[in-house]
This record gives C-alpha cells, sequence and structure tokens, in this order.
C-alpha cells in the first residue's frame, strides 16, 4: 500500500479501519469491495431451495412470488427453468416430461 498524498510505503491500519501514513499522517478509508453479485447469487440460490419442491409448477405465479421477493425477472425465470429442468430429470412420465419441457419454453 502506497501513501496517495506522499507516496511513502509506511502505512498502517487505524484501529478505526483506515489507512493512515506513518510519514506524513493522511488518512483515508479502505476501498469496499462490490459484492452485489454475490448477494444476488445467495439470493437466487435461496430462492431456488424454497420454491424446488413445489408442485405443480406454474410460471408466472411462481416468477410473480420470487419478484415479491426481491429477484429480478430475469433471475425469476432462470430458477423457474431450473426447477423445471430438475422435475423432468425425477419424472418417468412421457406426457408429464413434455409438459415440463413446454413450461421450460414458455418461461
Amino acid at each position: 500500500m502506497v501513501c496517495p498524498k506522499c507516496g511513502s510505503r509506511d502505512v498502517r491500519i487505524s484501529p478505526s479501519g483506515k489507512y493512515v501514513c506513518n510519514s506524513c499522517g493522511y488518512s483515508w478509508q479502505m476501498p469496499m469491495a462490490d459484492l452485489g453479485w454475490a448477494r444476488r447469487i445467495f439470493n437466487i440460490e435461496k430462492l431456488y431451495e424454497e420454491f424446488k419442491d413445489v408442485r405443480p409448477i406454474d410460471c408466472a405465479r411462481m416468477k410473480g412470488e420470487m419478484v415479491k421477493r426481491g429477484a429480478s425477472e430475469g433471475d425469476a425465470a432462470k430458477i423457474v427453468r431450473r426447477i423445471a429442468r430438475r422435475a423432468i430429470r425425477m419424472t418417468n412420465d412421457k406426457n408429464e416430461r413434455e409438459a415440463l419441457a413446454a413450461i421450460i419454453d414458455g418461461c
């Protein structure tokens, strides 16, 4: 870490969480990482776990409920398609597979 004011490498971290230059005394905030993507992925996984066993699969109703809980339209559609793909893997009935494939295409 280098002091932005004097260029010294003699920098410490204060108890308040700021960088402090030991040469000139200048202090500045630590840069905060953007973790929005991690929160989005966590929210998607949380919603998937909540909705994965809901039957029957109704794309519009499930998407609406997910949007109410804070997901975007696109994320909600991805979750519903993922749930439908899971249901296809778990069923052996040809008619049900075709119905679920139609849900995936329409959602």
